[in-house]
């Protein structure tokens, strides 16, 4: 096997250039691939976060607002009333049907089926005209708990989108370290 030299100074200094570049060029190519890998599943990352938050925020305001429907109904005693107490549970539905694509922890769904389930108990009552009104009263006011279940669930979404960016800086941070070799200032 025989080793082929360059014959003339300038193709040795171009040949050990090339030598020398590949290594780096290779790195920064995966670096740069790296990065956009990281930023990719950042922005995935802080977007269902912000889109959690946001449904949260919704489940919080939708309450409220049945509450208000629910006791007008109760104080007044006009059925007609059911129809927008009916716009906003199907808010609150719709709303709830988004948690599943969302990356809630377990007591987050938790709350949230809990919250379903007994405003399906309260729709239920208002629903039933041979429902009494003591009895009426009651799952109306079942409303008080539903409204800190969802503050709950509020909250925690609020710790979603702060771990995400901390998960993200943490991600940064090693990169910049392992991968670029340049210190954290930047």
């Amino acid at each position: 096997m025989r080793i082929y030299y360059p014959r003339s100074f300038s193709t040795l200094l171009f040949v050990g250039f090339a030598l020398i570049a590949l290594p780096l060029m290779f790195a920064l190519i995966n670096n740069a691939i790296s990065i956009d890998q990281l930023g990719n599943q950042s922005q995935k990352a802080v977007y269902q976060a912000v889109q959690a938050t946001q449904s949260s925020r919704k489940l919080a305001e939708r309450l409220p607002a049945m509450e208000r429907a629910a006791h007008q109904m109760l104080i007044l005693g006009e059925r007609s009333l059911l129809d927008t107490y009916r716009v906003h549970r199907q808010e609150l539905l719709a709303t709830a049907a988004e948690f599943s694509t969302l990356p809630f922890d377990t007591e987050q769904r938790t709350a949230l089926r809990e919250i379903v389930r007994a405003e399906q108990g309260i729709y239920d009552a208002l629903v039933d005209t041979a429902t009494q009104p003591d009895q009426l009263q009651k799952a109306v006011q079942t409303f008080v708990a539903l409204g800190e279940r969802a503050q709950a669930i509020n909250q925690r979404s609020n710790g979603l989108l702060d771990r995400e960016v901390e998960n993200i800086s943490a991600h940064r941070e090693v990169f910049l370290v392992a991968g670029m070799g340049i210190g954290l200032d930047s």
